[in-house]
């Protein structure tokens, strides 16, 4: 876990650096050489992975000083914030202030650099050879001494013996010798006097990355592989991937847009179709890549979350529709196990009403010193006023007590004691105050409240510089003010279907909000924003509430674009989806609830070519016939019929001939990669297809 930590630590540092360099001003220089410093310390964690095993000591080291070097920065960046709001009086009242600040700083990161010092110079002290690794060297050692042997050598020759003998092997010989990714002019340096040239048409093939080994090699000028073009880069891609097979249905619109990330690098190519050939074979898993190919938290969490699954360290106990893991649980002494790591780590505590007692009151501040993250299963008004507690190094809140209220004291409270928070999970807990200096809490990232009696968003939260996940959906927020334009940073919002977002004129132009990947739900109120591109480029998934009685009907709206979204949910109109090609071909799951679609907009669902999920759910079908044609819904896995009042449904008969020229009928080509099949109180419904009775389908019906 050290080596995340560090790496985790090492990630914040360079991006601070290159994002953030007006908050460095005076301490730029002492910030790189700290990430130069945790390079090192990064670098020797990696090489020892697998090799050799580190006592808990050095760990608990190495995590630590990570730790305390993220703090100090986090520090000084939230003194910096502060400074940079004064305005030109306050700030030089302050100067004396802000210079003692900076002294601090640079004397705390040196004192964090003599322990890393400290720790690389000492670590030989706290590692042990792993066995395994050290019998696979020695096997690799007694296959090089058998081959000298065989070659009239001796037994543990240095690297110059060792070169010495592969010149006498080939002198007068004609040989060919491929070096393969030669990294350094040193490197040749070394083992060119191992190649004698004998005159006789010896060749020595060099390969490399860098352009500069290559003019160093050899005075010929290097051979510079040409980039594949889009088709034989997915032909190469194809071959790696699916070895010889055809790409299954679903997955090549995925497929090249990862492949062509590639750029034509045959390299790249093979190395991105072996990642992909050892994953499941899903549109979910294809797209979850192909949205972010170089780096994919959530996809990263989802594979270890399966591994767990496979160990069956964790069960699951609901799977959403298209496989993946929506709700799981671990046994009681795992979990105990679990709490008993993670409180020695320093990663997580958890804190029950059981801290609020005299007898446990006095040792909570030794349990919860220098923890990173605290869940808090009591009452959060309580928890919060209750003083026994070290709080100064907590980046992650969540609470999950009883229902209960946080006044606007308590809250200013909370953002004064947990100044460092990245994550603040405020559960169940009823907000009746937001604090204007709820700003102050500038690393936080994710926030989720509920807050009912406030209208609007305040301006305080449209201020955090770094929010990515915003989660409202409890609240009764009715409108967002202007500010709500700054959170160039936002990834995931999700609202309240009446919240119309924004009270500015429709014709105003708004800055786009590039990195918004969800949004949910936004009413039709709103609707506007999505008559183009330019609000949400990047929206992948949204929801959508529309009233047949809204204001903005029909009649005044323009053809909404939902291009880049993938994930869509519509609930109760039906004249969004009336437009001819309003639907992306690329989309993946939809869910209708009381849209009273027809059959020509059913029929248009029917032609989505990457559709593998639809939810029907609650009179969003107006017809009570459906009959089911060739080559509708070619990628649909999975189907939900909630509550229609659907009561006929049929497949169309394709007929044909067999080998014995006598006609049959098939109905393949209809929903053919169907998995799962839930149908529940369509009460008029009383035949089901026979063609869907297939052994790979599995069937659900509730009444």
């Amino acid at each position: 876990m050290a080596d995340s930590v560090v790496s985790f630590v090492l990630d914040n540092l360079s991006q601070l650096l290159k994002h953030e360099a007006s908050m460095l001003v005076g301490v730029e220089d002492h910030i790189e050489s700290l990430r130069v410093d945790l390079g090192q310390i990064n670098q020797f964690l990696q090489d020892s992975k697998g090799k050799r095993e580190m006592v808990k000591e050095l760990l608990s080291l190495i995590r630590k000083v990570a730790h305390r070097a993220e703090d100090v920065i986090d520090r000084y960046v939230i003194n910096m914030a502060k400074h940079k709001r004064r305005n030109t009086l306050l700030k030089f009242r302050r100067s004396l202030e802000h210079t003692t600040m900076l002294r601090t700083v640079a004397k705390d990161i040196q004192s964090i650099r003599n322990e890393i010092a400290i720790i690389y110079s000492s670590r030989e002290k706290y590692i042990t050879e792993n066995k395994g690794a050290s019998d696979d060297y020695l096997e690799d050692r007694r296959k090089l001494n058998r081959h000298t042997k065989s070659s009239g050598g001796t037994y543990n020759m240095n690297e110059d013996g060792l070169a010495e003998e592969m010149r006498k092997l080939l002198q007068g010989k004609r040989y060919l010798i491929v070096l393969d990714d030669v990294w350094d002019t040193e490197v040749w340096d070394a083992i060119k006097d191992a190649f004698p040239d004998n005159m006789n048409g010896c060749r020595i093939l060099v390969t490399s990355r860098l352009n500069d080994v290559a003019l160093y090699v050899s005075r010929t000028p290097p051979y510079s592989l040409r980039v594949l073009d889009k088709n034989n880069s997915w032909e190469l891609f194809s071959k790696k991937a699916f070895h010889g097979e055809d790409c299954p249905p679903g997955l090549e619109i995925y497929g090249r847009k990862m492949v062509e990330k590639c750029n034509g690098l045959p390299l790249a190519i093979i190395v991105l179709a072996g990642q992909l050939a050892q994953r499941e074979r899903s549109p979910r898993i294809w797209s979850q890549m192909a949205d972010k190919v170089s780096w994919k938290v959530e996809d990263v969490a989802d594979k270890y979350l399966e591994d767990l699954v496979d160990r069956n360290l964790v069960m699951v106990s609901q799977r959403r529709c298209d496989g993946g893991v929506k709700s799981c649980f671990i046994h009681d002494l795992l979990h105990d196990l679990c709490i008993f790591e993670c409180r020695q780590e320093n990663f997580l505590v958890v804190l029950t009403d059981e801290v609020f007692t005299s007898s446990s009151a006095s040792t909570s501040t030794d349990t919860t010193t220098g923890t990173r993250r605290l869940s808090a299963h009591c009452s959060t008004s309580r928890f919060i006023n209750f003083v026994h507690y070290d709080s100064s190094r907590v980046h992650s809140l969540l609470c999950f007590g009883d229902p209960c209220e946080l006044s606007n004291r308590n809250f200013k409270s909370l953002y004064r004691k947990f100044q460092l928070l990245r994550v603040l999970d405020l559960g169940s807990t009823t907000v009746l105050g937001v604090p204007t200096k709820v700003e102050e809490l500038i690393h936080l990232r994710y926030l989720r409240m509920n807050a009912p009696q406030l209208s609007e968003i305040p301006s305080c939260i449209s201020n955090l510089p770094k929010l990515q996940t915003l989660d409202l959906r409890e609240s009764k927020i009715k409108y967002f003010t202007k500010n709500f334009w700054k959170m160039q940073r936002l990834r995931h919002l999700f609202i309240s279907a009446d919240c119309d977002l924004t009270v500015m004129d429709r014709n105003k132009e708004v800055k786009p909000m590039r990195s918004l990947k969800t949004l949910s739900t936004i009413s039709s109120n709103a609707a506007y924003l999505l008559e183009g591109d330019t609000v949400f480029p990047n929206l992948r998934k949204l929801g959508l509430q529309v009233s047949q009685s809204s204001s903005y009907s029909q009649t005044n709206m323009a053809k909404p674009n939902f291009s880049s979204v993938r994930i869509l949910k519509i609930m109760e109109g039906s004249h969004f989806l009336s437009h001819e090609g309003v639907l992306p071909s690329s989309l993946t799951k939809l869910t209708l609830l009381q849209t009273k679609i027809k059959l020509p907009v059913f029929e248009m669902l029917a032609k989505l070519q990457h559709l593998e999920i639809l939810k029907l759910l609650k009179k969003s079908l107006a017809e009570e016939s459906i009959d089911c044609k060739e080559g509708w819904f070619p990628a649909l896995q999975v189907l939900h019929m909630v509550e229609l009042d659907l009561k006929k449904w049929t497949f169309q008969q394709i007929k044909m001939q067999n080998e014995e020229q006598k006609w049959i009928t098939h109905d393949r080509d209809v929903m053919q990669s169907l998995r799962y099949l839930l149908i529940s109180k369509c009460r008029d419904l009383t035949d089901n297809p026979e063609e869907l009775k297939r052994e790979n389908v599995q069937y659900e019906f509730q009444s």
